[in-house]
């Protein structure tokens, strides 16, 4: 009786065993999506474009097989799939192809060991482009309009490398220049006259690639060390000369003589925008100090015989040589052509401690009352010829 329960137990198991091996070889139909990348690959020197379309998309994958190798299928289908150029399916030819995607598939090898079969995907085919991948070396450069810059900006590191299909290469120039674009927040933070550093900035490809597939920069970020100018600066200046104008028809008929100690206005200090300062600190502005006398000033001046104090006017060259109807007197020193400071946005103040300037007026002897005496250095208006 033991011995004919346990044969019934036996027969049962092997049954059993075979129907479950049965029941996974039985052939099904099975569909499944699967997440599909084109690259070129790590460090390769080509370029791939899915045209069309984005560089992954999810497709839809019809599987055939045992419900074993289906669940199999499955695992690898499952994992993110990228398809690069090479392999019978996908050339590595310069130019367009069109990828059969249950070629690719079927093509890769851990999808051949599970034993399935692709009836269909879809879409069923890719358009991709592949081209060249060019290596062009390049400078950082930073772009911060409306920021000005204390000293030259430091970058870390200084130069990178643009990496760009060959199609589009013939859009750059001579030299490539890799940007650097701090954002808005980052530069408001930077305290004016000390070394801020920015770590991490993005490094981008010239504007006129920029947003085109397949271009991209290494290093990705830089870091960067920018010292920004203070919007306002101070810059003193020891002395300033002291020119004299007079109306044009007032010129040939008086000497006016300023006092030596007041040819000059000390300490003369200029405040404005730091890229005016810096440029009245190389030389490139000048500043100078105006005395404008009136017919009246003169007249009233000659009668005195005297000594007066007059304002003199602090300004940029451009301000001091168009005083309506103003001209310099003979024997003074020729005003300055003009700058541009006069026409910037937030022009610069001068100031000082006194303006105050001493001149002499004596009227001239008319022609035939005499020989014009020769005019001493220190009077501002010398004989007409």
């Amino acid at each position: 009786m033991l011995r004919t329960i346990g044969t019934i137990a036996l027969v049962t198991l092997i049954t059993l065993l075979v129907w479950v091996f049965a029941e996974a070889e039985s052939l099904a139909r099975a569909e499944t999506s699967a997440e599909v990348a084109f690259a070129a690959g790590e460090g390769a020197d080509r370029a791939v474009r899915v045209v069309g379309g984005p560089a992954a998309q999810r497709v839809r994958v019809e599987l055939r097989g045992g419900a074993a190798a289906i669940q199999r299928a499955r695992g690898v289908l499952g994992r993110p799939i990228v398809l690069t150029p090479g392999t019978p399916t996908f050339p590595s030819d310069n130019g367009e192809h069109v990828v059969r995607l249950a070629d690719a598939l079927a093509a890769l090898p851990d999808f051949r060991s599970t034993g399935a079969t692709i009836d269909a995907v879809e879409p069923p085919m890719v358009r991709v482009e592949v081209d060249d991948l060019l290596r062009i070396p390049g400078d950082v450069t930073l772009d911060a309009p409306g920021t000005e810059l204390a000293t030259a900006p430091e970058f870390t590191p200084p130069a990178g490398v643009l990496l760009v299909p060959r199609r589009f290469a013939a859009r750059l120039g001579q030299r490539v220049a890799l940007i650097v674009r701090p954002g808005p927040d980052a530069l408001a933070r930077l305290i004016p006259n000390r070394r801020e550093l920015l770590t991490r900035q993005e490094l981008l490809p010239p504007p006129v690639l920029a947003g085109l597939p397949g271009v991209r920069v290494e290093p990705p970020s830089v870091d960067v060390v920018l010292t920004i100018r203070a919007r306002t600066e101070t810059y003193t200046i020891p002395s300033v000369p002291v020119h004299v104008l007079l109306a044009g028809t007032e010129i040939d008929r008086w000497n006016v003589e300023v006092a030596e100690e007041t040819r000059f206005v000390a300490n003369v200090r200029a405040v404005g925008p730091g890229a005016l300062i810096e440029r009245l600190r190389s030389g490139e502005l000048r500043v100078i100090a105006v005395v404008s006398l009136s017919f009246e000033e003169l007249e009233r001046a000659a009668a005195d015989g005297q000594f007066i104090a007059k304002e003199a006017t602090l300004s940029d060259a451009l301000n001091a040589g168009t005083v309506p109807g103003g001209a310099a007197a003979p024997g003074a020193a020729p005003l300055p052509g003009p700058s541009p400071a006069a026409d910037s946005p937030g022009a610069v103040r001068f100031e000082a401690d006194s303006r105050l300037v001493r001149v002499r007026v004596s009227r001239r002897p008319t022609s035939g009352a005499g020989a014009t005496p020769e005019a001493d250095p220190a009077t501002a208006a010398a004989s007409p010829d």
